[in-house]
C-alpha cells in the first residue's frame, strides 16, 4: 500500500509535521470554489476560529485521549487529513471525519472512507465510546442522504458514484432526520453505534 498514516494531537506536533500540514492547507485554499477550503485557511489562521490550524493549535480540540488528527501520506507528502474528538454533549460520543480534506488529484480514491475513518474508529473504540458521528452542513447533506439510500438497498451492487466499491465503514450508518446544533452550527448527522446506547439526539435539535 502506498499510503501511511501519522496521528498527531494538539500538544504533540513536530515542526516538520506542522509544515507538512501547512503545505496541505496552502494547496487546499487555492481551490477557492470549494466551500470546505475555507476551513483550511492558512493566512491569519490564528484569527480564524473555523480553520483547521486554529482548532488544532489554539482551541486544542484534538488532545490526547480525547481526539487526534490523522495525516495520510503518499510517499513523503501529506495528501489528506481528518480528525476526531470527544463530543461536548456526551463523553461516549465522538465526532469523526472532522476538517477532512483530500488533495484534488487523489480525491476520488475514497481515501477518507477507506483509510482514515476506519483508523479513527479503532482509536475511538479504545476510548470507551458507544457512538460515533459524522456531521454535514446544508450543502453537503446530500452526501449523507446518499449513504442512507445506499444502506437501504444493500442488495444493489452498484451504488451511485461508488460503483461496486462502496466503503464497508458506511454500511451500518444511520442518518438522523432533523438538523442538530453542534458547536453552535446547524449540522446533519450520520451515526454509527459501537454498542447499544440511547442518546437523546432531540436535545440537540436546531
Amino acid at each position: 500500500m502506498p499510503y501511511s498514516i501519522v496521528e498527531i494531537d494538539s500538544d504533540n506536533i513536530s515542526d516538520e509535521i506542522l509544515q507538512q500540514l501547512k503545505n496541505l492547507c496552502t494547496e487546499a485554499v487555492s481551490e477557492d470554489k470549494h466551500e470546505a477550503s475555507a476551513n483550511m485557511q492558512i493566512e491569519n489562521w490564528q484569527e480564524t476560529p473555523n480553520s483547521l490550524l486554529y482548532i488544532l493549535l489554539i482551541e486544542k480540540r484534538f488532545t490526547k485521549n480525547h481526539g487526534g488528527l490523522l495525516l495520510l501520506f503518499k510517499d513523503s507528502r501529506v495528501i489528506a487529513v481528518s480528525g476526531y474528538y470527544r463530543s461536548d454533549f456526551d463523553p461516549g460520543i465522538f465526532l469523526m471525519g472532522v476538517r477532512s480534506w483530500v488533495l484534488k488529484k487523489d480525491r476520488f480514491n475514497l481515501l477518507i472512507a477507506k483509510y482514515l475513518l476506519p483508523y479513527q474508529f479503532e482509536k475511538i473504540k479504545a476510548l470507551n465510546a458507544h457512538t460515533v458521528a459524522i456531521t454535514f452542513n446544508d450543502s453537503t447533506k446530500s452526501f449523507a442522504q446518499l449513504i442512507e439510500r445506499s444502506n437501504k438497498n444493500l442488495t444493489i451492487k452498484n451504488k451511485f458514484f461508488f460503483g461496486t466499491d462502496y466503503p464497508d465503514f458506511y454500511k451500518d450508518m444511520v442518518f438522523l432526520k432533523e438538523p442538530l446544533k453542534i458547536k453552535n452550527v446547524r449540522q446533519w448527522v450520520l451515526i454509527k453505534k459501537i454498542h447499544a446506547y440511547d442518546f437523546d439526539w432531540s436535545s440537540l435539535h436546531w
